[in-house]
Parts: structure tokens; C-alpha cells; sequence
């Protein structure tokens, strides 16, 4: 797994704690087919597979609070971490 500064990986179990005490920001990148399955009420949406990715994610987030992102498997959200602190700094 690649490690990238000023990321963290948290439980699932941490997230749900994170859900109930606080508004959290919470980017699903999984795709429409995923997300129709199933996903968190809270949660704003970018298909990571999507060529206007970073704009549909930036639009949608406030860049004064931590975001959090989550995907089926981890995988895509490393990926959007990665855009997402290249494109912002």
C-alpha cells in the first residue's frame, strides 16, 4: 500500500463513531452502480473513474475541514487521496 503524508486510515468502527458524534465530510468514489447498492446518507459523491473527478470532488468539499473518503475496497480512495492533495496544494 502507498503511503502518502497527512493521511489516515481509519476502522470502520471509527467511522461510525465519527458519524455519530460530529458532521463529518465523507467523499464516496465509488461508482453509480456501487452507490446504487447502497451508501451513507451523509456521504457527497465522485466517481473516481470520472474525467471531471477533481472538479466534482472540490465543488462539493469544504477545504477548511478534514475529508474523509471511502470506496468497496480502499483502493480508488487511495487514488482520489492522491489527486486530491496534488490538485489542492
Amino acid at each position: 500500500m502507498r503511503k502518502f503524508t497527512g493521511f489516515k486510515k481509519i476502522s470502520n468502527t471509527e467511522l461510525k463513531q465519527l458519524l455519530s458524534k460530529e458532521k463529518i465530510q465523507l467523499l464516496d468514489v465509488r461508482t453509480p452502480e456501487e452507490v446504487s447498492k447502497g451508501f451513507i446518507k451523509s456521504s457527497k459523491f465522485a466517481n473516481l473513474f470520472d474525467a471531471d473527478f477533481y472538479q466534482k470532488a472540490s465543488v462539493q468539499s469544504d477545504k477548511s475541514k478534514p475529508m474523509h473518503l471511502y470506496c468497496r475496497t480502499s483502493n480508488r480512495r487511495i487514488t482520489a487521496a492522491a489527486i486530491l492533495k496534488e490538485k489542492m496544494i
